[in-house]
This record gives structure tokens, C-alpha cells and sequence, in this order.
């Protein structure tokens, strides 16, 4: 006899495991119906793509990438039409092993890109961290969210991952995607992202993907991964290219070369190269620490804890520098704010450059009055991104709110405190990274605050940084100690500028 306490205990774990409720206005039949349906369209796709039989044999996959990228909120200008940026990458997909690899060959505008692989194996996912010679290691969830985003590019490994959670399969409908009729059919790629598949309803094969997801221009938006062309390897057809679609712009376009099927990986790509040493990983815990005087630096911030956000008590009130990633960061960085000063007014918030994953949290600090300080050419993106709400992350719209902008239209730009208390914000020309770029100094404790001056996660030799340390020994810049950063630990200034000379030699 089954008490409903154990019904209700095997409906969740039915859930887990992919089991879905019915869609409105279908009855549990319907459903069913719905779901057969489902897997007889899966099942026919499995057989364009090359048969169940020979993606079941599937154990190894390797492929090359290359094409471009072309991401608005990462361009050079935010007042100019992008302009896409080459794009190289290589991957493996070990099943047998349940490994995998990853190298992307190219870096943004100004940056350097250097041989830093990122791999998993035996449930431990390592970065190799080429500029530093470091590589850290953290143990994660089984799938591996790098796999999976790889693997998206491939229409014979999403299918492996539908023919995985096949009880998660419902068919939706027909539409006319592109002049092709194509059917539905829904799927859960894991317990948090479902997804739907265009299966063409002549020849049967994946069309594209489509998944919901948050964009930093448009909030709540559709993702879609296109697939064209033709080549086939060891019986299974293969997409020459992929083509990745975000606020109906294309986002990543590339050809997929050099595809081998169970050919045994190189063994050595999974295991870290001679001569480099382990970094310890990020935090995941947001930690505040004072640095010096009256600057304070709140760090572990985002999924990834390796974004940091400084703050300067002015007296009356505090000034910020950046608002990483988004609204619900940039929340927790205000907390530790109330947490270390009390109630003290954010007066001002600095934006070094108007890339989403710097100042994607904007509205967290409008909401609160605070001014906005960057170029004029950043206002417009700006406004947009402190606007947008989102239903998957939580944030909520706020179409009518104005940011005030204080804009720096000079080298400089003084914000007085109390006393002697000021921050001073310095344009720093000619950065290839971005068109204006911006830092902020410390005069009491001789500090100065940068973002994408310096990374660890390309060459010290990358223009960039090259640049910030000519800008550091020139005229222009005042008498600097030390240097504190939203990508890197505080550094004396000597220490960068070895760092970066080191890197040229």
C-alpha cells in the first residue's frame, strides 16, 4: 500500500530525473500522446544523424573551431557597429573517460592569447593559466558545464544528451523556422535548462536548438545555435558550420574541422604541462578587506569568485569602483558596503568601461542614487543595462529609471570627500581593449585601481597591459605604491612592472 507521503516522495524524484508535468490545457493523455510522439521524432533524427547504433559507439569526439565572435557589450565602441573578432578553439569529449578538453587560441582586442588549456578528469576541472605559469584546480558537478557548453555545437552530442534524459522528451508543434517546416520537440538538458530542438520535417535532421536565457541588452531572451552544411566521419553526419544567435544577432559563427570519432585522446592534454606550479582557487565566499587607510576591496564576487569591487569611504559618503557582472552581485557588494561602513550614502560609482561583465550591475547602485561616473559615449548602455530586469534571474525592470552620470571629459576627474578625503579618476589613452578607459587613485594610501589593465588570464606581454605600465612610469600618473585590481590580488607597482617586462623578454 502506498501512503501519499511516498507518492508525493516518487513524483519528486520523477521530476529529478526528467519527468515533466503536462503542458496547459492537455490532459495527462495528451501528454502521453505528446510525449510518444516525442520520442518516435528523436528517434527518426538519431537515424539522419547516422543511427543509433553509431552514436552509441560514440565514446571519443574531437573538433576544431574556427570562425569569429561578435558580442556588443564586449566591442571596442559602444557607439560603433561591432566589428566580428577571430575566433579559434579546439575540444575533446572523452566519454569512455569522461574527460574533457578545451584550448581557445584567440584572445579580445589588445589582450595576447596564450597556450591555457582547461580540461576535467576524475571529476576534477583544472585551468592551465599560461601568463602566470599557474594552474588551479576545483572539484565540480558531474556534468561538466564546460562540456556541455561545447558540446551544444555539435548536433550528434546533444542528441547523445536527449537520448540521455529521454523520458524529459514532449513534442510542442510545427512551425516554419527559416523556410523549413520543422516539428518540436522539448528537453531538459539538465534540472535547471530545458530546451527545444528543430527537427526538419523532410530529412529529419536537427536544424538548431533554442534555449531561454538572460542577455545584458535585451534581459529574458531566445539563444539559438544554427547548424548548416554537411560532412560525415565514421558514419555520423557532422554540421560544417554552427552559428550562435543572441538578441537575434549573431553572436558566434564557426566551421567545425578536423572532426575524428574514437580516435584515443592525446593523454597528455590531460594533465598539467612540466613547469607549472598550482594556484590556489578563488573563494566562493565574498570577503571584504581593508587595503589600506580608508580603501577597502570586496572580493570572491560572481559564479566564478574572481571578480573584485573596491570602495573609498569618503567621510559623507562612499564612491565604488565597477559593478560586475549584474543586479544581484552588485547587491551583495552593497551588503558587505552596509556591512563595513553602516548606512553611509554611495555617492558615486566609477565604471572603467562599459563591458557587461564590469558594469552589468549598474542598477543595483541607481536604484540607490548614486551617480554614475564614466564617458559619454558609455551613457546609452549604460541606461540600458541599469533598466533591464530579468525573470530568470530575479532582477525586476525598472524602464523609467534615469541613471545621473557624471561624465569625465578631461584626463581627470576629482571626487572630493570630507577633509582631505578624494578619489581621483584618471583616463588612460590609447588602451586597444576599449575606446575610454578608466581608473581610479588613491591619493592618501597611493593606490591605484584598474579593470583589464592587468589580468592573470592572458600573456604579460599583451598590449594592454604594456600600455598601463608605459601610462605608470610617464609623467601623466601620479606617485603610485600600489595596485589594486577587479581581476588580480593587490600588487605593489614594482611587482607589475616586472611582471610585464618579464613578459616581453
Amino acid at each position: 500500500r502506498v501512503t501519499m507521503r511516498e507518492l508525493a516522495r516518487a513524483l519528486a524524484v520523477f521530476s529529478l530525473l526528467g519527468g515533466f508535468s503536462p503542458l496547459a490545457g492537455q490532459t495527462t493523455g495528451q501528454f502521453l500522446q505528446s510525449h510518444l510522439k516525442a520520442r518516435q521524432l528523436v528517434a527518426e533524427a538519431v537515424a539522419a544523424e547516422g543511427g543509433a547504433a553509431a552514436l552509441g559507439a560514440l565514446k571519443q569526439l574531437e573538433y576544431k573551431a574556427d570562425g569569429s565572435i561578435d558580442n556588443a557589450t564586449q566591442s571596442f565602441d559602444p557607439q560603433a557597429k561591432t566589428h566580428p573578432e577571430p575566433f579559434k578553439a579546439s575540444s575533446i569529449f572523452d566519454y569512455a573517460g569522461n574527460r574533457f578538453y578545451s584550448l581557445v587560441e584567440t584572445a579580445p582586442p589588445a589582450m595576447t592569447a596564450v597556450q591555457s588549456p582547461a580540461f576535467y578528469k576524475n571529476g576534477i576541472f583544472s585551468f592551465v593559466n599560461g601568463a602566470q605559469r599557474q594552474y588551479t584546480s576545483n572539484p565540480i558537478a558531474d556534468p561538466n558545464p564546460n562540456f556541455d557548453a561545447n558540446a551544444r555545437y555539435v548536433p550528434a552530442l546533444v542528441l547523445k544528451r536527449v537520448m540521455r534524459n529521454i523520458r524529459s522528451v514532449n513534442f510542442v508543434g510545427e512551425e516554419s523556422i527559416r523556410g523549413h517546416l520543422v516539428d518540436v520537440v522539448e528537453f531538459s538538458w539538465d534540472l535547471v535548462s530545458r530546451y527545444r530542438m528543430d527537427l526538419d520535417k523532410v530529412d529529419h535532421t536537427l536544424r538548431d536548438i533554442r534555449v531561454l536565457g538572460n542577455d545584458p541588452l535585451t534581459g529574458d531572451d531566445e539563444i539559438i545555435i544554427e547548424y548548416t552544411g554537411q560532412q560525415t566521419v565514421a558514419g555520423l553526419r557532422f554540421p560544417t558550420r554552427a552559428v550562435s544567435y543572441r538578441h537575434g544577432d549573431r553572436f558566434i559563427d564557426i566551421a567545425l574541422s578536423d572532426i575524428q570519432v574514437n580516435h584515443p585522446p592525446d593523454p597528455s592534454k590531460f594533465e598539467i604541462p612540466a613547469g607549472v606550479v598550482e594556484s590556489p582557487p578563488s573563494t566562493a565566499v565574498l570577503a571584504t578587506q581593508r587595503l589600506d587607510g580608508n580603501l577597502y576591496e570586496v572580493s570572491g564576487i560572481g559564479p566564478g569568485a574572481n571578480y573584485r569591487s573596491q570602495f573609498l569611504d569618503l567621510g559623507d559618503a562612499v564612491a565604488v569602483f565597477e559593478a560586475p557582472l549584474g543586479f544581484a552581485p552588485s547587491q551583495q557588494v552593497v551588503g558587505e558596503i552596509r556591512k563595513t561602513l553602516g548606512d553611509k550614502p554611495i555617492k558615486y560609482v566609477v565604471l572603467s568601461h562599459y563591458h557587461d561583465d564590469h558594469a552589468g550591475g549598474v542598477g543595483a547602485y541607481v536604484e540607490l542614487g548614486a551617480t554614475l561616473v564614466t564617458t559619454k559615449g558609455n551613457e546609452d548602455i549604460l541606461t540600458r543595462y541599469a533598466r533591464l530586469g530579468s525573470v530568470l534571474t530575479g532582477a525586476a525592470p525598472h524602464p523609467a529609471l534615469q541613471p545621473r552620470f557624471l561624465d569625465v571629459t578631461g584626463s581627470t576627474l576629482e571626487l572630493v570627500g570630507t577633509g582631505d578625503r578624494k578619489l581621483i579618476v584618471y583616463r588612460i589613452p590609447d588602451v586597444g581593449h576599449v575606446k575610454d578607459l578608466l581608473a581610479v587613485y588613491d591619493p592618501a594610501t597611493r593606490t591605484m585601481v584598474d579593470a583589464d589593465l592587468f589580468t592573470p588570464f592572458f600573456a604579460a606581454s599583451s598590449p594592454a597591459y604594456r600600455r598601463f605600465a608605459a601610462w605608470l612610469q610617464s609623467s601623466e600618473a601620479p606617485e603610485v605604491v600600489r595596485i589594486a585590481g577587479v581581476h588580480h590580488a593587490p600588487m605593489t607597482k614594482q611587482e607589475f612592472l616586472d611582471l610585464v617586462s618579464g613578459g616581453q623578454k
